[in-house]
C-alpha cells in the first residue's frame, strides 16, 4: 500500500533566476532553468498512458488501487492463506520514519504479544522513487531490529516494475538481508492467474462495503408502490371469489393491462433510482461498474417477482376465459350404444359406422364452435388464448369437473416445453447449417488446391498432361459439396464431422459406426451417405488421386442404406423398413391384357384367321 508522504519533490539542481529581464545572464538563465523543468517533467512523460490505453486498461484491470487489491487477493487465495492462518490486511508496524503498513501480514499471538512472522507488499504497476523508496527505508529499519520473525515478500509485476531506484534498493535488501528480504517478479501469465483469482473477491468485497447504499435505495417508500397494488389485486380476486361473485372476464383483463404498466413504470423507475444513489455516493469507476451490476441484477429479481405476481391474474383470466366458452357451447351428447336385436350383422355393423362418423362430426362441430366464442373474447395477449384453448382441449371429457388453476398451470407448462423444444430444436438446425456450410467451404477449397496440384504438366506425355490438365478441374467441380443441398437430403454435419476427423468407433455387430454428438451416440450405416461424405473428405486431405476419388464416390452412391440411428436396434429397425420397401419395388406387376389395349391389326389377324377354321 502506499504509506503517506509529504508534497512532491522540487529540483535542486537548476534555479530560477532572479535577474529574469535585467540582463543577458539573467535571460539565458531563466531559458535554462525553464528547459531543465521541461526536461524533467519529460522523464515521466512514458509513464504517462495513451487516453485510449488508460481507457482499455481500466476497463481490463480497474483503477490503480483496484488493480493492486485484485492482485493482492487473489495471489493471496492461490498461496492458500487465511484468516485462519493469522493472515490480516493493512497490517502497521511502527518505525522511526513512520507506521509501515503492509498489504498482507501473518500475525500470531504468544502470552499475549502479537509477532509478525512474514509480511507481502504487492506492487501491481508503476512506483514514484519516493514513495517506493520511503516503504523500503522503514522495512531495512525493521529488517534491522528483527521485527520480522520470518521474511518479508516484496511482489511486483515482471512486465511493470517499480522505479530504476526502487528496484535497485529492492535488490540491495534481498542481498543485504538472504532469506529474510525476497523480490518475487511476477510473469504476466502469474499476474494474470491472480488477478482472475482476485476478481471475485474484490467484487464480493466491495458489495459488502456498498451493501448500505443498495439495501438504502431498495429501501424507499416508491418502490413499495407496484408490489402493494399487485398484492392488493390478488387479494380482491380471491375474496371475490370466496363470496362467489367473481371478477368478471372484461375486468380482469383491463387490470391486467393497468398492472403491466405499473411493472414497466416500475423498471424504468427503480433504474433512475439505482443512477442516483451511485452518482450521489461518489464511487471510483470499478466500484461504479460493480454497483451497477448488482443493480442491474437485483432489477432483474425484482421484475421477475413482480411478473409472477401479474401471472395469477393472468391465470384468472384463463379461468373466466374457459368458464365462457363452456356456458356458450352446448355440452357434448352422451355417446349411444347402438343395440339392434334381430337385425343382420352387415346392416349392424353398417349403422354402427354412421353412428360413429354422426359423433365423430358432432365433436368437430364443438371444436370449431369453441374456437369461434375464444376468438370473439377480449384476451390481452395470443398466449393467454394458446393456453385457454388448451385447457379446454385437455379438459374436454371432464365437463360436469371445474377447471382449477392447477389444469391452468399444467397447460402453462406443457406450452413452455413446447417452446423450449422448438427453440432447441431451431438453434440445432442452425447450428447444424452452420457447420455444413464450414465443412462444404474448407473441402471444396482443398478440391481447388488438390485439382491445381494434380493438373501440374509432368513433361512425361504431352497429351497426358493437357488431358490431366483438362480432367483434375473438371473432377474438382463434380465432386464439389453444396451445403445447401446436402442439408435438404438430412445429412447430420455432426456426424459427417466426427467421421472425418476419425473419432468414430466401430460397431462391427451392428456394421456401423458410433460417434458422439452433442444429444447422445448415433450409430451410422457404414454405407449411409453421411460415412461416404466423410471418406471423400478424408481422402481429398490425404493428397488421393481425384479419379480415384471419383469411382469411390460413383461406388459408394449406388448402395442406399439407412442413414442414422440412436441406437442399433433403431438402425436395425430401419434397415428392415429399406429392405421391405425395396422388396416391394422388385416386384412384378403382371399386366392386365384387354381387347381395349391391343391394336386394331390384331383383332382382325384373329377373325380372320378364326373364318379360315371354320
Amino acid at each position: 500500500m502506499t504509506d503517506p508522504t509529504p508534497g512532491g519533490e522540487q529540483s535542486h539542481d537548476i534555479v530560477p533566476r532572479t535577474d529574469r529581464g535585467l540582463t543577458e545572464a539573467g535571460d539565458a538563465g531563466h531559458k535554462a532553468y525553464v528547459m531543465a523543468r521541461i526536461a524533467e517533467a519529460a522523464t515521466q512523460l512514458d509513464k504517462i498512458r495513451d487516453p485510449l490505453d488508460w481507457q482499455r486498461q481500466v476497463e481490463l484491470w480497474g483503477d490503480r488501487k483496484l488493480l493492486h487489491d485484485t492482485m493482492m487477493y487473489g495471489h493471496q487465495h492461490l498461496q492458500g492463506r487465511t484468516e485462519a492462518q493469522g493472515w490480516r490486511h493493512e497490517h502497521p508496524q511502527p518505525t522511526t520514519l513512520g507506521p509501515r503498513r503492509h498489504d498482507a501480514a501473518q500475525v500470531v499471538r504468544v502470552a499475549g504479544v502479537e509477532i509478525v512472522g512474514t509480511t507481502t507488499e504487492f506492487k501491481a504497476g508503476w512506483v514514484s522513487k519516493k514513495e517506493g523508496l520511503r516503504q523500503l527505508y522503514k522495512e531495512r529499519e525493521l529488517l534491522a531490529k528483527g521485527l520480522t520473525q520470518d521474511r518479508s515478500e516484496y511482489i511486483i509485476r515482471e512486465s511493470h516494475p517499480p522505479h530504476p531506484e526502487v528496484m535497485r534498493e529492492a535488490q540491495q535488501l534481498a542481498k543485504d538481508y538472504p532469506g529474510k528480504f525476497v523480490v518475487v517478479e511476477l510473469s504476466e501469465p502469474q499476474f494474470e492467474r491472480a488477478v482472475e483469482a482476485g476478481r471475485p473477491i474484490v467484487r464480493a468485497k466491495t458489495v459488502e462495503k456498498l451493501g448500505h447504499l443498495i439495501e438504502k435505495v431498495r429501501d424507499s417508500p416508491e418502490l413499495r408502490t407496484v408490489p402493494r397494488a399487485l398484492e392488493q389485486f390478488t387479494r380482491e380476486i380471491e375474496k371475490a371469489k370466496e363470496r362467489g361473485n367473481p371478477i368478471g372476464l372484461e375486468a380482469l383483463v383491463q387490470a391486467r393491462d393497468d398492472l403491466a404498466y405499473l411493472v414497466e413504470a416500475d423498471k424504468g423507475f427503480t433504474q433512475r433510482v439505482d443512477k442516483a444513489a451511485r452518482e450521489a455516493s461518489q464511487l471510483r469507476l470499478k466500484e461504479a461498474q460493480i454497483v451497477e451490476q448488482v443493480q442491474a441484477q437485483q432489477r432483474d429479481q425484482r421484475a421477475q417477482a413482480l411478473w409472477q405476481q401479474v401471472a395469477r391474474v393472468d391465470r384468472e383470466i384463463v379461468l373466466s376465459a374457459v368458464s365462457s366458452v363452456r356456458a356458450q357451447v352446448p355440452a357434448k351428447t352422451p355417446v349411444k350404444q347402438l343395440e339392434l336385436p334381430g337385425v343382420d350383422p352387415v346392416m349392424a355393423r353398417a349403422m354402427g359406422g354412421m353412428l360413429h362418423l354422426m359423433q365423430q362430426r358432432e365433436i368437430e362441430d364443438r371444436l370449431v364452435l369453441e374456437r369461434e366464442v375464444l376468438q370473439g373474447l377480449a384476451l390481452p395477449t395470443p398466449v393467454h388464448r394458446e393456453v385457454a384453448e388448451l385447457v379446454l382441449a385437455q379438459q374436454r371429457d371432464t365437463r360436469g369437473q371445474a377447471v382449477t388453476v392447477e389444469h391452468v398451470k399444467a397447460a402453462e407448462q406443457d406450452i413452455r416445453e413446447k417452446a423450449r423444444a422448438v427453440q432447441a430444436r431451431e438453434v440445432r438446425e442452425r447450428e447444424n447449417r452452420e457447420l455444413m456450410a464450414r465443412i462444404a467451404d474448407a473441402h471444396n477449397k482443398a478440391l481447388e488446391r488438390a485439382a491445381l496440384e494434380q493438373g501440374k504438366p509432368r513433361g512425361v506425355d504431352r497429351l497426358e498432361d493437357k488431358a490431366r490438365m483438362e480432367r483434375a478441374p473438371e473432377l474438382a467441380n463434380i465432386l464439389r459439396l453444396d451445403a445447401k443441398r446436402l442439408a435438404e437430403r438430412g445429412i447430420d454435419p455432426r456426424v459427417v464431422d466426427a467421421i472425418a476427423r476419425g473419432t468414430a468407433r466401430p460397431d462391427d455387430k451392428a456394421h456401423a459406426l458410433v460417434v458422439e454428438v452433442g444429444d447422445g451416440p448415433r450409430w451410422v450405416d457404414k454405407h449411409s451417405p453421411e460415412v461416404a461424405l466423410a471418406k471423400q473428405i478424408q481422402m481429398v486431405d490425404k493428397g488421393v488421386d481425384l479419379n480415384l476419388v471419383y469411382v469411390r464416390q460413383a461406388t459408394d452412391r449406388g448402395m442406399s442404406a439407412p442413414a442414422v440411428a440412436r441406437s442399433r436396434e433403431d438402425l436395425e429397425q430401419k434397415r428392415l423398413e429399406l429392405e421391405r420397401e425395396r422388396t416391394l419395388q422388385r416386384e412384378p406387376h403382371p399386366e392386365l391384357k384387354s381387347r381395349a389395349r391391343e391394336g386394331p391389326g390384331l383383332s382382325k389377324g384373329i377373325e380372320k384367321g378364326l373364318g379360315h377354321g371354320r
